[in-house]
Order: structure tokens, then C-alpha cells, then sequence
């Protein structure tokens, strides 16, 4: 019981979302199959609001989710963060850049998902935009 209550034995069940599964999360799943060899690694594959409605029902162990959106009934912590990367087309002015700053940013048009992560980018553009608004403003 004491090797079940510390992890050591059995399965943990872990959502993610595909498009964060490598990286960090690749390393730290790793690691973790390392150190506890005897516990069986099950990764569910899906949306944030899906894997907050399975940790609340108790079908997920822990999910790992993007953006900074707290949920109600959930503990949660940032365990890493990443680079935004921008996509800009061959002939752009800024496409030669190695490093692109928000305000060269401003005026140009963006294109964000309508499927997971897709609004927490679209929250995360607009927040950084409208910081750079008020920023110039003041």
C-alpha cells in the first residue's frame, strides 16, 4: 500500500495535448518512467476541457494543459514555459529576422486556430497586444 500511496506501482493516467507532448514533457515523462519503472505511463490525448472534466471525475491523475486559465475544483501549477513563434510569409521584411519584437508585430494580421490551444493563443495575442497599446500610450 505504501509503494501504491508513493507512485512506485500501477498505472498514472496523464492527458496532454499532442502539440506540447514532445520537449520538456517528452524529457519529464521520461524521467519519471526511469525512476519508477513498476508504474505504467497511460497518456490520453486531448482538449483541456476535456481533461479538466476527467480530472474532476477522476478518470485522469494529472493533465497537462497550455495557457494560464485557472479551473475551478483543479490545483494547478506552470511547470515550463515556451517561445511564441511567429510564421511570416518568405517575402516579408521581417522574415530574415532571427528574433522578432511585439511592436514590429502591431499592425499585421494574425491567423489562430479555432481548436485547442487555439484561444488561450488567441487570449495570450491580444493581452501581449494590448499591453503594447497601453505601453505606447502612456
Amino acid at each position: 500500500m505504501a509503494a501504491l500511496g508513493r507512485s512506485e506501482n500501477g498505472r498514472i493516467r496523464v492527458g496532454i495535448y499532442s502539440s506540447i507532448a514532445s520537449g520538456f514533457l517528452a524529457e519529464l515523462l521520461r524521467s519519471f518512467g526511469e525512476q519508477h519503472n513498476h508504474v505504467q505511463i497511460e497518456l490520453i490525448d486531448g482538449n483541456p476541457e476535456e481533461h479538466v472534466a476527467a480530472i474532476r471525475g477522476l478518470k485522469l491523475d494529472v493533465a497537462f494543459l497550455t495557457g494560464t486559465r485557472t479551473w475551478q475544483d483543479c490545483d494547478s501549477a506552470l511547470m515550463w514555459s515556451e517561445g511564441v513563434f511567429v510564421v511570416l510569409p518568405e517575402r516579408h521584411e521581417l522574415a530574415i529576422r532571427t528574433a522578432v519584437d511585439w511592436r514590429e508585430l502591431s499592425g499585421e494580421a494574425f491567423m489562430v486556430s479555432e481548436t485547442a490551444p487555439g484561444q488561450e493563443i488567441y487570449d495570450y495575442l491580444v493581452r501581449k497586444l494590448a499591453d503594447l497599446l497601453i505601453s505606447t500610450r502612456n
